[in-house]
């Protein structure tokens, strides 16, 4: 069996990973840009939407929208 037939028959193959594990477990730099993108993104988001928040239960002296007793366990 040649060499080229038994790499072809083993299945593996030289490239970058497909699906979830291509940005899971990355060394190339234009993947851990994106990454780093896309997650400060997220994170501005998240951050504007609780700003937004408390800005409104600010708006007007006893107007509640998030309850009092609320805590993260």
């Amino acid at each position: 069996m040649s060499t080229l037939e038994q790499t072809a028959s083993t299945g593996h193959h030289h490239g970058p990973s497909k699906g979830i594990t291509r940005w899971l477990y990355t060394t190339n730099h234009k993947d851990i840009g994106t990454m780093y993108l896309i997650f400060s993104l997220v994170m501005f988001m998240v951050g504007g939407c609780m700003a937004l928040t408390i800005r409104a239960e600010l708006f007007q002296p006893g107007l509640q929208l998030i309850q009092p007793d609320f805590s993260i366990r």
